[in-house]
């Protein structure tokens, strides 16, 4: 069938159809003149995805339910359903007190202060841990270098530094859009970041100790490059540093005292 009739039979429209096939829910057949040739399955399977998204099911949730997880997703998803509930009570019961004049607007930003100070706090450990693996592992290569393991790749170099900037410069954004005025850091944030920032220090320090070596040996050009090179590599590294401490001042938090 084409795919008015699958409109007429879903109550979707070609727009959300089309959607639904890039995401990979079905790949209808085509026939010989080029159109596509829409099932019986496919109507079945689109019903199914407009009640679960009518239920404020995500495109991920939606392809688990389908996958043969119903249960476990449903779970999921009244725990999520429940934990907004609880939270818009206490939201509710703010509002309730701002009607009765009983709102303690001071307590509540106590409170919120707190919190933000703990995300800033945690930060601020982060960045020190991160100085600390960056001086251990230039005191290992200077003083151990021949036990000291280089995978000696400089586009791995590039990718570690370029991932460990992205995913903290990315993802404070994104936190940000979403009214989080702090960067919070997950604990697989603090381990994923920890892991590609070890590995660039590792490598900019060998870099950066050859680039030194050979920067005189053909000709004052290449002098030259050699030493914007070693620039460079020391200020991606203080990037890497400085990023560390990101949202990690007491002042970056939203409330004052």
């Amino acid at each position: 069938m084409q795919i008015k009739d699958v409109t007429e039979k879903t109550g979707l429209t070609k727009k959300a159809i089309r959607y639904y096939e890039e995401c990979g829910f079905f790949t209808p057949p085509k026939k010989e003149n080029g159109y596509k040739d829409y099932q019986e399955s496919d109507i079945e399977l689109l019903l199914q995805i407009k009640k679960l998204r009518l239920l404020d099911f995500t495109i991920q949730e939606i392809k688990d339910y389908v996958d043969g997880r119903e249960e476990e997703v449903i779970k999921e998803k009244i725990a999520q359903n429940e934990s907004l509930i609880q939270e818009m009570e206490s939201h509710n019961q703010k509002l309730r007190d701002m009607l009765k004049k009983e709102f303690d607007l001071e307590n509540v930003i106590r409170k919120k202060r707190e919190a933000q100070l703990r995300i800033v706090w945690g930060n601020w450990i982060f960045g020190l841990f991160n100085v600390l693996l960056f001086l251990l592992i230039l005191f290992l290569c200077i003083k151990n270098p021949e036990k000291i393991v280089r995978l000696n790749e400089e586009f791995l170099f590039g990718l570690c530094v370029v991932l460990s900037l992205g995913v903290q410069c990315l993802r404070g954004k994104k936190l940000k859009k979403k009214g989080n005025i702090l960067y919070k850091k997950k604990i697989l944030d603090y381990v994923v970041l920890l892991v590609l920032n070890a590995f660039s220090y590792l490598e900019s320090y060998y870099m950066i100790q050859e680039l030194w070596i050979h920067r005189g040996i053909v000709d004052c050009f290449h002098y030259g490059i050699s030493i914007v090179m070693i620039l460079a590599f020391i200020l991606m590294i203080a990037a890497l540093i400085l990023l560390g401490f990101l949202d990690s001042r007491p002042k970056d938090v939203e409330f004052e005292k």
